[in-house]
């Protein structure tokens, strides 16, 4: 398959299993956010890994970040704990505001999406399956703390990476007359 197929047949996996990424295979998706488009070479973002037992302790954060916000009942709770056990690799992305009179935090957030997608792509040629989760309690201050998180920093979202289950799903091409159009002037 050549890369531009690729690129127009990437999809997300909700679905993984073990194993995760190897140590070496985290490298090199690492290697290949480091390549994302940067104004200034910034660096806007870094990555916090989370296998193993801390997934448990991630599992109970989500739990108290939900409970900070609404009173949930015991089905919910195990559903948001279970949550990190989704893939036994999961990666937090988190943009890091750097001061900079010629690139806006706009552009900081946009290059750590940039980061992940590259995360993502380098992932699924590894043969690996990924999925990039957010949600509003991501942003929740019980979140924040929990994976110190400061003050110049937010959470771009939760990448859960693994050995995918299941057939890769197919999505619909994109209408190219509904997205694109020339500018004329």
């Amino acid at each position: 398959m050549s890369s531009l197929q690729f690129l127009s047949q990437r999809v997300s996996f909700p679905k993984v299993e073990a194993p995760g990424p190897s140590t070496e295979q985290l490298v090199k998706l690492f290697e290949a956010a480091g390549r994302a488009p940067d104004h200034m070479q910034l660096k806007p973002w870094r990555f916090m890994v989370i296998q193993g037992e801390a997934r448990a302790e991630f599992g109970k954060l989500m739990v108290r970040a939900k409970e900070a916000t609404a009173e949930i009942d015991e089905t919910k709770r195990a559903r948001l704990y279970n949550n990190a056990f989704r893939a036994p690799t999961i990666i937090i992305a988190i943009t890091v505001f750097k001061p900079h009179e010629k690139v806006p935090e706009v552009e900081q957030v946009l290059s750590t999406g940039a980061a992940v997608q590259n995360m993502l792509l380098a992932a699924e040629m590894m043969g690996l399956g990924g999925m990039w989760r957010t949600g509003n309690m991501m942003f929740e201050p019980t979140m924040r703390e929990g994976l110190a998180v400061a003050d110049n920093e937010t959470i771009a979202g939760a990448i859960y990476l693994g050995t995918p289950v299941g057939k890769r799903k197919s999505i619909k091409a994109l209408d190219l007359d509904k997205f694109v159009s020339y500018w004329r002037g």
